[in-house]
């Protein structure tokens, strides 16, 4: 509880500093916020909220949503490669997917490739980060019951009538709104 209300002040002070400095639109607020809090990182020129999420990005978020990016930096970084035959070594999402696969958040596909540019679906994203928050995928819910589950959660404020690709600027009003959640375990 008293973690949640830390939390809360410091989003409240990071928008209200936003504020003062032109961010009015409340998508670029929560921008703002995530990218104070480390989650939330651009190419010093733009955030790309309108681009669709990649599943490395995707494995980004998760990692420094949980804390745990310097972890993965430590444990990871040294391996170069990956069990998938489509991952080129030392690239920037390398020590991303290694955690996604040690901590179970992703398997890859059944040809031996995980397609790391390949665009996640906000059905994908939306299971990702409850797991981050501490459900258990096929115990709480399941791939047919993600979005009802998360409706209920209160992670999302409908249930969309299909999947379909997610946009930065989705992931960025879900994380904002999942950090004000309460974490499971």
């Amino acid at each position: 509880m008293k973690n949640k209300r830390l939390f809360a002040g410091l989003l409240f002070l990071v928008m209200v500093f936003s504020m003062m400095f032109g961010f009015a639109d409340p998508v670029d607020n929560e921008s703002m916020a995530l990218f104070d809090l480390g989650i939330l990182k651009g190419d010093g020129v733009s955030f790309h909220l309108d681009q669709t999420l990649s599943r490395a990005e995707a494995l980004a978020f998760i990692s420094r949503i949980k804390g745990e990016e310097a972890t993965l930096s430590s444990l990871y970084a040294s391996t170069n490669e990956t069990k998938f035959k489509d991952n080129m070594s030392n690239q920037w999402y390398t020590p991303y997917i290694n955690y996604g696969v040690a901590t179970g958040l992703v398997n890859g596909y059944a040809d031996g490739t995980f397609k790391p540019s390949g665009k996640l679906t906000d059905q994908a994203f939306v299971k990702l980060l409850l797991v981050a928050l501490g459900y258990t995928f096929d115990t709480d819910f399941t791939w047919d019951t993600v979005f009802p589950f998360a409706f209920e959660k209160g992670l999302i404020l409908e249930v969309p009538l299909k999947q379909s690709p997610i946009l930065r600027g989705d992931v960025v009003t879900l994380i904002y709104r999942a950090l004000q959640m309460d974490v499971r375990n």
